[in-house]
């Protein structure tokens, strides 16, 4: 009797834990099943969090100079924008003084070139605004051509960038669009301005650093933030595929270790807050956007003291946009607005890497096996319900209270095929 009861309760316990290892392996190995619905959980996560009214804030150590449809319609201009125009907006920003300026426009060669000499010595007075390039991510065996692309190379190797070893990280393989050899001239920094959407589309981290022929290169608007607070991106180390650390970064009067999270391939997960949010700031000044013909129009120059610039196009034309978990389209300048004030704020979202859904799957079912061994089919079937349900709590709570972004059906389906084998045992 005894040994029918051991047997039995061997058969229990290890078909239990094959039942989770099979399905777990087949969730590793295929994990286009539960992408899309994770991907669709994060957004929930969000929008759940905003209606909570826990959602993060924008810096006031941002400013946002936008070149809108209502911007090109007042000039008269409705569709091209002279470089007249972009040479009196970078005057009135770089005459307010900002600690860096930044513009997410990429100047190539035009049929008029009315005004670009003009913009070109706006641009040179001030020497201070961060250009951006346009790269394609690439397969580590695709090497970038360095003889194709000398002299952005060189610009960036007097940077003094990080140089970075082969490793799960986004490698460039081409420079696509490059700013105008002139506008490089007469810039401070360069960065690359790429978006990373993900399968579905949107837009939910972003590529602050990459690699670039053996250098750790920074995204524009990482470059921008560097720049404001006067920090040497040669202190950057990428200490993992999951962080990014930057040594004696300012914090007040002093200087600290600022770590950043990453997703395994150098993104920063964009921890975003509504548009509403955003716009109450805005009306607080908190927050300071402006239309570029708006900022044209003030007969002095606006105070941008202490504060950094974006410049950027948020016109129809541009298609300068992605969607977002919260609330469709937003401008990528904006969206670059929202990820610098994230980590002016160190107000990021932590993904928890992949050997921690492997714990949690061994707690789990472990939980189980010990209930499934003392307790009747029908007991064990509502605590396992009781179970999964605070578990799915527990995962959004983290993410609402502390910007942890923990996989949930690569757990809870293992946990589940589990729980519904011992249960069926337990039955029959």
């Amino acid at each position: 009797m005894n040994d029918k009861k051991s047997q039995s309760t061997r058969l229990l316990i290890g078909g239990g834990i094959i039942t989770a290892i099979a399905t777990f392996i087949i969730l590793w190995q295929f994990p286009i099943l539960t992408q899309h619905f994770e991907l669709l959980i994060i957004d929930l996560k969000f929008n759940m969090r905003s209606y909570m009214e826990k959602e993060p804030e924008m810096s006031s150590d941002v400013v946002l100079v936008a070149l809108d449809d209502n911007s090109k319609k007042a000039s008269g201009h409705p569709y091209l924008w002279p470089y007249d125009y972009y040479a009196e907006t970078v005057k009135k920003i770089t005459n307010g003084e900002p600690t860096s300026f930044g513009m997410d426009i990429i100047f190539t060669n035009t049929v008029d070139a009315t005004g670009w000499d003009k913009l070109i010595d706006e641009l040179g007075v001030s020497y201070m605004a961060v250009n951006p390039y346009m790269v394609k991510i690439g397969d580590k065996a695709n090497p970038l051509e360095a003889s194709m692309h000398r002299d952005i190379i060189k610009e960036l190797k007097m940077e003094k960038l990080p140089i970075v070893e082969s490793q799960d990280l986004n490698h460039v393989e081409d420079i696509i669009y490059k700013t105008h050899p002139k506008l490089q001239e007469v810039s401070s920094g360069l960065g690359f301005a790429n978006i990373q959407p993900d399968p579905d589309g949107v837009l939910r981290r972003l590529p602050i650093v990459a690699e670039l022929n053996g250098m750790l290169v920074p995204h524009l608007f990482f470059k921008l933030l560097c720049e404001h607070f006067a920090y040497q991106v040669s202190n950057i180390e990428l200490a993992s595929p999951y962080k990014l650390i930057l040594h004696k970064f300012p914090h007040g009067d002093d200087v600290k270790n600022l770590e950043i999270p990453l997703d395994g391939y150098g993104n920063m997960l964009i921890n975003y807050m509504s548009f509403d949010k955003i716009q109450y700031q805005h009306k607080k000044g908190e927050f300071r956007y402006y239309s570029a013909w708006e900022l044209i129009q003030h007969r002095k120059a606006l105070n941008f003291k202490e504060k950094t610039v974006l410049f950027g196009d948020h016109s129809l034309a541009a298609r300068d946009s992605s969607p977002t978990p919260l609330d469709g389209e937003l401008n990528n300048p904006l969206i670059f607005c929202i990820a610098m004030s994230n980590i002016i704020n160190e107000s990021f979202i932590t993904p928890i890497s992949g050997s921690a859904t492997i714990y949690q799957i061994i707690f789990l079912v472990m939980v189980l096996l010990i209930c499934a061994t003392r307790m009747k089919a029908f007991e064990f079937g509502l605590l396992s319900i009781g179970i999964l349900i605070l578990y799915i709590c527990i995962n959004f709570i983290l993410f609402i209270n502390n910007g942890l972004q923990v996989q949930l059906l690569n757990v809870l389906i293992p946990v589940l095929t589990a729980a519904s084998y011992l249960l069926i045992y337990s039955v029959y």
